[in-house]
């Protein structure tokens, strides 16, 4: 994203009221996590790190079995490969 710049067009305030107006959306989208891990219970926070550790490690698992899938289809590939090569030659 391109940052907004002071132009003849353009004051210096537009520009600030642009940005803040950005920081205000990003700070929103934010605000939810941040009360998460602010929060006066200490168990619903260790609770919030268990379940975010248990996700990240079901992505990194999910993406090692798709990279095992994904190597064993690119062998079959290969082999017809080769095979078609084979087929092709003989004619």
């Amino acid at each position: 994203m391109t940052k907004p710049q002071p132009t003849a067009l353009r004051s210096d305030a537009e520009v600030l009221t642009s940005k803040i107006d950005e920081m205000r959306v990003d700070i929103r989208k934010l605000m939810p996590l941040l009360n998460l891990l602010e929060s006066a219970n200490p168990d619903q926070m260790t609770s919030f790190a268990e379940r975010l550790l248990a996700f990240m490690q079901q992505i990194d698992e999910g993406y090692h079995d798709q990279a095992k899938a994904f190597y064993a289809l690119r062998t079959e590939v290969r082999d017809i490969n080769a095979k078609l090569n084979f087929l092709i030659e003989d004619s």
